[in-house]
């Protein structure tokens, strides 16, 4: 996982996986929503994300929104100068792989 990579190497950045079974999903996403009041406040590039249309889920320490994997790799083109070049169909991919793992109980870190 690209979070795991930047934790390794960056001394400032850290990061906690959270995985939900598919039929807590839905729930667990509209609850971070209300607790964070992100339904009434953008993320971090500035536009306002709806609960139901996100697979992934990406927040930082201060309770401040990502957004899902494609807006969190932008944060780390702009945060870090680190680009990865990842189309849609390989960051599903990815995930597919990412959440087996994780229900596997293996971590790649």
């Amino acid at each position: 996982m690209l979070g795991y990579f930047l934790e390794r190497n960056l001394p400032d950045f850290h990061v906690a996986v959270e995985p939900r079974p598919d039929a807590d999903w839905r729930s667990f996403v509209e609850h971070k929503f209300r607790e964070n009041g992100w339904d009434m406040r953008s993320a971090r590039d500035r536009n306002l994300k709806k609960p139901d249309a996100m697979e992934q889920l990406i927040w930082i320490e201060t309770g401040e929104l990502v957004g899902d994997a494609c807006d969190f790799l932008k944060l780390i083109k702009h945060s870090y100068n680190h680009e990865t070049n990842l189309d849609d169909a390989l960051l599903g991919r990815i995930a597919v792989e990412n959440v087996a793992n994780l229900k596997a109980g293996i971590k790649s870190k």
